[in-house]
């Protein structure tokens, strides 16, 4: 693992779902995940990050080891429908973009498509990459090097395949007004 580490120039370490990692019925593992994680910390110089559940902040201040190691704390939100969303809607876009080689780009910034964006994610960012890169997939697809609203429609659709129809709508079928009313009942818009 070292020499990969090494090997692949390695210069950040997230350990994702650690939540997973220091279950509370296993107190010899969770001893060894925090002496594994201390020891590559160490060995390695690589900084490491801790991602997981908000009950993991509980688990890892039970550890001396990763507690005393990990005295800064970030908690993630859900983004509201503003500014800062359409922002970040469009640099990830920019990367779809330039990563996928689309001479045809969606007009993500257009307040129906973000907003519908927003209304299937609700602000959610993994939500969100995953809503992109199936976006991205469905351009892909078609191979004519753009990205076209039906994409978004599809990819939705495809991520909510096995919701029961009558609960889910599919945002990108959907008008502005009536996006914009259902991202104004949403508690955190």
């Amino acid at each position: 693992l070292f020499r990969l580490l090494i090997t692949c120039e390695t210069r950040l370490i997230i350990i994702d779902d650690i939540h997973d990692l220091l279950n509370r019925g296993a107190e010899k593992t969770c001893n060894n995940v925090c002496k594994w994680i201390k020891y590559i910390a160490n060995t390695t110089g690589i900084p490491i990050i801790l991602s997981g559940k908000p009950r993991a902040e509980s688990l890892i201040d039970q550890y001396e080891e990763l507690a005393g190691r990990y005295p800064f704390r970030a908690r993630l939100f859900d983004f509201k429908y503003d500014d800062i969303f359409i922002s970040i809607l469009s640099k990830l876009n920019m990367e779809m973009i330039r990563i996928g080689e689309f001479t045809s780009p969606l007009h993500i910034t257009d307040r129906q498509i973000s907003g519908a964006f927003y209304l299937h994610t609700h602000g959610n960012m993994r939500e969100l990459r995953t809503l992109l890169l199936e976006v991205m997939l469905a351009a892909m697809t078609r191979g004519d090097h753009t990205v076209i609203p039906s994409d978004c429609v599809i990819a939705a659709e495809k991520i909510n395949h096995m919701a029961p129809a009558r609960k889910y709508i599919n945002p990108f079928k959907l008008s502005w007004s009536l996006i914009q009313q259902k991202i104004e009942k949403l508690d955190n818009a």
